[in-house]
């Protein structure tokens, strides 16, 4: 369990790790917001090239996305509340096997449709 306020970046950074576990962390008003050079966009927790678990997570107040997933691959993603960020909630692509249930999501900048 950790509680990241205020970072310069990413809250919770996690790139290219296999059965990785971000649990039942807080992470408030992260830094990073679009990437140019990538066209992504980061967040509260940013997830590249990973698989396991994040649950029961709040990010709140983050400049980019609450959660972003990119190239997940047997991922879960469940139980985790995001609001208030400047975009997406949660935004997940170019994954498969990724599995999104039970997270709440109010107050972002992008809203699921």
């Amino acid at each position: 369990r950790n509680l990241v306020v205020d970072a310069g970046g990413s809250g919770i950074n996690v790139d290219s790790a296999p059965f990785v576990t971000v649990v039942e962390n807080v992470v408030e008003r992260a830094g990073a917001g679009f990437e140019r050079r990538r066209g992504w966009f980061g967040g509260g927790i940013r997830s590249i090239i990973a698989s396991g678990t994040i649950a029961r997570n709040r990010v709140s107040g983050s400049r980019g996305s609450g959660l972003f997933v990119v190239h997940g691959r047997g991922l879960l993603v469940e139980r985790n509340e995001l609001h208030h960020n400047l975009a997406a909630g949660a935004l997940v692509f170019r994954s498969r096997g990724v599995d999104v249930r039970g997270n709440r999501l109010w107050q972002n900048g992008w809203e699921a449709k």
